[in-house]
């Protein structure tokens, strides 16, 4: 009797161990779009165009749309695009001798140079923390950090009319901006926007392969 109680449980040990193991269920994870940007400089200042500086700074001076500026943002050449006219208003603040480290624009008709305070580090130096206009991340003059594909473009007429001919005297830049989103935003799969300085891109990332 003991004799055949072990080798039912022989039996069943042996049938348990040749199971088929199920495989286990692998979780795709969600694609996650990076909301930070590496800024682009000109002219020596890092520029941040409706977005944050991850850095800590200080405002060291405001510049309005005064006619003292005028001749910076509205000097009849149609031809500017938009790293032009930042290189002309860096340039002029230069001339004032105001000590600033980049300049920034969030919205409205005023732009600001700013000084950064603390010590920078290879993870916030020249970086941007991006922001959604409407339902679309907008990379305006900054690298996005992950691969992507030009899905759509601007049409050639269509530039940023506050900083190619009337500058920051009549239309904002954020209005422009909206504008040339408005045109982007129906291309099929669009996931964000870049502004390079003369024309709009609708973009769509790459996913990394599983």
């Amino acid at each position: 009797m003991m004799k055949l109680k072990l080798s039912i449980l022989l039996i069943l040990t042996l049938v348990s161990s040749c199971k088929t193991t199920e495989p286990k269920t692998v979780t795709k994870q969600a694609f996650v779009i990076d909301d930070i940007a590496k800024v682009k400089i000109v002219n020596g200042a890092e520029v941040y165009i409706m977005n944050s500086p991850l850095r800590e700074y200080e405002v060291v001076k405001e510049i309005e749309t005064s006619a003292k500026f005028k001749n910076i943002l509205e000097d009849g050449s149609v031809a500017k695009n938009m790293s032009e006219k930042i290189i002309q208003f860096i340039s002029k603040a230069r001339k004032l001798e105001i000590p600033f480290d980049a300049v920034l624009y969030t919205s409205g008709k005023t732009i600001v140079c700013i000084k950064f305070k603390g010590n920078s580090t290879p993870k916030n130096s020249g970086y941007a923390k991006i922001e959604k206009i409407g339902n679309l991340y907008a990379f305006i003059m900054c690298t996005p950090s992950q691969p992507y594909d030009v899905i759509g473009e601007t049409n050639e007429g269509l530039k940023l009319k506050s900083l190619v001919t009337l500058g920051m005297v009549s239309n904002s830049i954020s209005t422009d901006v909206d504008k040339m989103i408005d045109e982007l935003k129906n291309n099929k799969g669009i996931e964000a926007c870049v502004f390079n300085g003369t024309r709009g891109e609708a973009i769509k990332f790459v996913k990394p392969k599983n």
